[in-house]
């Protein structure tokens, strides 16, 4: 990625034709040469990370229930692209590591945690199990605790804490 110019990060994948934090959305943003994509990640009843803004399946399946409280499988049955179009439909939830799979060599992935520190144990597994190199990852979140526990596990990866100031 070149410093000599502003980056293009794709937020939440190409989101903006494409179903938000889905594996398709993540291609386009890759086929349209961003820079990077930013995902948003929680942790399902199972204990595994899942790609999706919301703590619960709302907004893009239209079918209420937390994250947390569902299965990989369970959560694997719904439909998170129809809201965006026929196109779009049978769309499912990504894991964290499809997503990271798609991430080709020069770009970066933007992942941001939106759980507490319960997540840590399955996301070092998950990055470790990668192909990525650490500054392919960039790992952000609004909980400054969280942050700098994953900075102590995963010190080759780049932290970053979103906050209001």
């Amino acid at each position: 990625m070149g410093s000599d110019r502003a980056l293009i990060i794709a937020h939440r994948g190409e989101s903006h034709d494409a179903p938000e934090n889905t594996l398709a959305a993540l291609s386009l943003a890759w086929e349209k040469n961003a820079d990077a994509a930013e995902i948003d990640v929680h942790l399902t009843k199972d204990g595994r990370i899942v790609v999706i803004h919301d703590d619960n399946t709302w907004r893009t399946a239209h079918r209420s229930g937390k994250v947390s409280t569902r299965t990989l499988e369970q959560l694997r049955r719904l439909d998170v692209g129809r809201f965006k179009g026929k196109k779009w439909a049978k769309e499912k939830i990504p894991t964290l590591a499809e997503a990271l799979a798609t991430v080709p060599a020069g770009k970066k992935l933007f992942v941001e945690i939106k759980e507490d520190a319960g997540i840590l144990a399955e996301l070092n597994v998950v990055l470790k199990k990668s192909s990525l190199l650490p500054d392919q990852v960039v790992i952000i979140g609004q909980d400054l605790a969280v942050m700098e526990l994953i900075k102590k596990i995963l010190p080759a990866y780049q932290c970053c804490w979103v906050c209001t100031m």
